[in-house]
This record gives C-alpha cells, sequence and structure tokens, in this order.
C-alpha cells in the first residue's frame, strides 16, 4: 500500500511539472503567434527584413537596427536583391537617382579603401549590384568620402557619404527574433 501512494504522489508531482510545461508552451507559441511577423516585419528565406522611413545616418541606422535585435541589411545575392527591390523600393514617386527615395545597407568600405564588407558578418561582398557609375572608387576624387552603401529605387548600388540621412533596411534571421521572442 505504501508503494503505491508513494508511486500515487510520484504521479501526480509529474503531472502537476508536465501541466505547467504545457503551459509554458502554450505562452510561447502565443508569444511567437503574435510577435514572429509582425506587419513591421516581412519574412523572406529564413530572416525578416523592416523597412524605415526615419531619415538617419548609416551610424544611427545601423544602431536602430541593433536595438531591435538586427542589423543593416546585408544582400547575399540577386534574388534577395530582387526581392529587396520590388518588396520596399520600387515606387511610382521615386525617379532612378532621388535622394528622399535611397535607403542605407549594412554595406561600407570604411575600414579599408576599395574593400566592402558588410558590417554584421564582417564578410567583403560576395554579390554586388552596382549602378555603372558605382562604386567612387572608380572615381577616386569621391573614394575618399563616400564609404557607406546605399540602394538606389531601382535595386542598384551607390556609395556615399556615410554622414547623409536616408531611410534604412533592417534584417534579422527569423531564428534570432524566435529566441527574442522566447526570452
Amino acid at each position: 500500500m505504501k508503494l503505491m501512494e508513494t508511486k500515487l504522489n510520484s504521479y501526480e508531482k509529474e503531472n502537476t511539472e508536465l501541466k505547467a510545461e504545457v503551459k509554458k508552451l502554450s505562452t510561447w507559441r502565443n508569444k511567437i503567434e503574435a510577435n514572429m511577423c509582425s506587419d513591421e516585419w516581412v519574412p523572406y528565406h529564413g530572416h525578416a527584413y523592416k523597412y524605415h522611413s526615419t531619415k538617419m545616418n548609416w551610424v544611427d541606422a545601423q544602431i536602430a537596427c541593433e536595438k531591435e535585435g538586427g542589423y543593416q541589411v546585408e544582400i547575399e545575392d540577386r534574388l534577395e536583391s530582387d526581392w529587396i527591390t520590388n518588396t520596399f523600393l520600387k515606387k511610382d514617386s521615386c525617379k532612378t537617382y532621388d535622394v528622399s527615395c535611397m535607403v542605407w545597407t549594412g554595406g561600407s568600405d570604411i575600414e579599408e579603401e576599395g574593400v566592402y564588407k558588410w558590417s554584421h558578418s564582417n564578410r567583403t561582398f560576395q554579390f554586388t549590384n552596382w549602378n555603372p557609375q558605382q562604386p567612387s572608387i572608380a572615381r577616386p576624387e569621391f573614394a575618399s568620402f563616400e564609404d557607406c552603401v546605399n540602394l538606389l529605387p531601382a535595386g542598384d548600388w551607390n556609395d556615399a557619404p556615410c554622414g547623409m540621412n536616408f531611410d534604412f533596411l533592417c534584417e534579422k534571421s527569423l531564428y534570432a527574433q524566435l529566441c527574442q521572442t522566447l526570452t
């Protein structure tokens, strides 16, 4: 009888612990559903992107992205570049070199002139989509002060002075967003 009573107590304790775990998982699930890809973050191939129409210089834009658990966008290939252009950049009101429609990326050659890297991953560019007159390394008179990469409305790349104010695009992995949501 004592043995049965001990087992019953053990099962009741285990049942209580399991109910607590189920409740915790349910809470996490609700958080994920509510926050995973809110209207502000748009999912694409394991990452989420958020467009900011508040104009900032390159460094302040980087800080703003980091405050949201992300980083300035790093464009890895043609498919991602085209998706970003079609999703965020193409606007009827924007002309090719319309400064009000340019968007910061996380790319720069701040560390070494002519060596473009992504600020978050610190990787050199494997893919580029430079405008035909860019980067300014081809025009030495501009190269020394045009170090940060922005996107033109058609999706091609331009290097500009980092102190200029543009809209910006943040990126984060959906896994990072998931982990942030769960904590």
